[in-house]
């Protein structure tokens, strides 16, 4: 069993606890491969939310963000390969709403979503799979 002590001040939100717990216990894993491009397949605008799963669904893959300790409930996704559409959509999955998906200035795809403190998300990149 292994156990660490994180001294921080103020509330445990502030200090990023639950990332601290999240890097110690699930530190990331690299798997090199050949022919990979750099840069993030997938990444966050704001600090406190986490993506807690990713699964392929026939062409469509569907990412599951967790507002784990972010006070703000608004979030932006950048995704960083092609997507022909993207939902917010149930457990069940069924499609809630769509999502309006714009490019920046630099050409990255990005989507805007909300959730409470510990709410979650699960969203659907339409044919993001090939």
């Amino acid at each position: 069993m292994d156990y660490a002590l994180l001294p921080h001040t103020g509330r445990w939100d502030r200090a990023g606890i639950w990332a601290a717990a999240g890097r110690w216990n699930e530190p990331l894993l690299v798997h090199p491969g050949e022919n990979v491009t750099t840069g993030s397949l997938l990444r966050l605008s704001k600090p406190g939310w986490e993506v807690s799963a990713v699964t392929v669904s026939g062409h469509d893959l569907l990412v599951r963000l967790f507002n784990a300790e972010a006070k703000d409930s608004t979030q932006r996704v950048f995704v960083g390969f092609p997507i022909k559409a993207a939902n917010l959509v149930a457990l069940d999955g069924h499609i809630i709403k769509s999502l309006r998906v714009a490019t920046d200035l630099a050409g990255k795809k990005n989507l805007i979503i909300t959730a409470p403190r510990f709410g979650i998300r699960t969203i659907q990149l339409k044919d993001a799979v090939k």
